[in-house]
């Protein structure tokens, strides 16, 4: 028998010093003149990074760096290469497509990196507020603004559509539509939240005849 293997029990080592109050973390470790690391993640699960301006964040009290995908490319870093890759069923090899360190372009996923933030102290206040900076100059730039809010015209749109004419709602959800008020309206709303984007594009382009404004691409 292999030394490790899928669900074989492993004997635990660590647990003694853990509860005891033994163990030791990142936090325990204070250097002279240290500096802290804080990474910006963000919190959409798939976005558009449409910019990040962090000049005027670097004039923050304390702050000693701010770092994107950009600076790691100028350096010469190269994505997180993949540790295990496996074979196809025709020993051909696996897609491993490339992951940087930090996001480029877009999100992925909701705690995907974004930007590495170096400060000479471990401030939470000082965090909070250059955290809070980043998310406002990289999540409502002005054009991504203008787009969330044509979306919202995009839902409000549907929603009046599918209250006016039900005939516009698929068949499987047409056919248990309430029909006494809150209940219908709350049917209609929960049919129209679990859409996709594209889905709610295509929805609309059907029932109007056209693509919303400034959303053709989305």
């Amino acid at each position: 028998m292999q030394k490790f293997g899928i669900g074989q029990g492993a004997t635990r080592v660590e647990d003694k010093r853990l509860t005891t109050g033994q163990g030791r973390y990142i936090d325990d470790i204070n250097l002279e003149g240290q500096a802290r690391a804080v990474f910006l993640r963000s919190p959409h699960a798939h976005a558009k990074i449409v910019a990040i301006d962090t000049e005027a964040a670097l004039s923050l009290p304390g702050v000693l760096g701010i770092y994107t995908v950009a600076d790691l490319k100028a350096d010469g870093i190269g994505d997180v290469p993949c540790l295990a890759p496996v074979k196809n069923q025709d020993e051909s090899s696996c897609v491993m497509p490339p992951r940087p360190a930090l996001a480029a372009g877009r999100v992925r996923h909701v705690g995907d990196a974004v930007a590495m933030i170096v400060a000479e102290t471990a401030m939470q206040a000082q965090e909070r507020r250059l955290k809070a900076f980043m998310y406002e100059r990289l999540y409502y730039h002005p054009d991504q603004k203008q787009t969330a809010e044509r979306a919202s015209d995009v839902i409000a749109a549907l929603f009046a559509a599918y209250t006016e004419d039900a005939g516009a709602l698929p068949e499987s959800w047409r056919v248990s539509l309430p029909e006494r008020e809150p209940e219908r309206s709350r049917h209609i709303a929960d049919f129209i939240a679990g859409m996709t984007d594209r889905f709610a594009i295509d929805q609309y382009a059907r029932i109007h005849g056209r693509v919303p404004e400034g959303l053709r691409n989305v």
